[in-house]
């Protein structure tokens, strides 16, 4: 499954036009995202590493800013083109991994913020614990529930998903892609 095929999907609702509007969506979602994940994960890094860097200040004086911010980069870059590399399955696959650090992380930050020497007055209260640790525990319980799901849901590379037809049945089987 590829773009193509995404695209291709939607002509019945998108006459066609489909796969330029699908085109102009994608690109449009590609460059925000890059405008805005790696200069924020740059950020997340130096932050983490004790530094305060700011994209204007000089790399001497930002340099974990800017390599951290490079690496993103790069490591989006080579990853992106690897040949033949299955990027349905990667943003499927990055997207279960995004799932799984949620409730650590969520976790981390609950405990900063209720936590009174760091936040001060305000720190979180009786009320937002309660609130947040309810949250926590349905993300906890939707975890689990979700995997649970058919290992088949992740696309592979070769094999055509099955389209519907017109009288809303399931049409023929997945049929491998020559």
């Amino acid at each position: 499954m590829d773009a193509s095929d995404a695209a291709s999907a939607l002509e019945p609702l998108a006459d066609h036009l489909a796969s330029t509007r699908f085109t102009v969506g994608l690109l449009g979602a590609a460059l925000l995202a890059a405008s805005v994940v790696p200069p924020a994960t740059a950020h997340s890094v130096s932050e983490a590493c004790g530094h305060d860097g700011r994209l204007d200040d000089r790399f001497a004086d930002a340099r974990v800013l800017y390599l951290s911010y490079a690496a993103t980069i790069a490591l989006a870059a080579g990853l992106v083109l690897i040949p033949r590399a299955p990027l349905v399955r990667i943003l499927y696959l990055t997207q279960a991994l995004n799932a799984v650090l949620l409730l650590p992380a969520l976790w981390v930050m609950r405990r900063l913020v209720a936590d009174r020497s760091l936040m001060g007055t305000h720190a979180l209260s009786g009320a937002g614990r309660a609130t947040t640790g309810i949250v926590l525990i349905q993300l906890a319980a939707a975890s689990v529930r979700s995997a649970g799901c058919r290992s088949d849901a992740v696309p592979r590379r070769g094999v055509r998903p099955t389209r519907a037809r017109r009288d809303g049945t399931a049409g023929a089987a997945a049929s491998a892609i020559a």
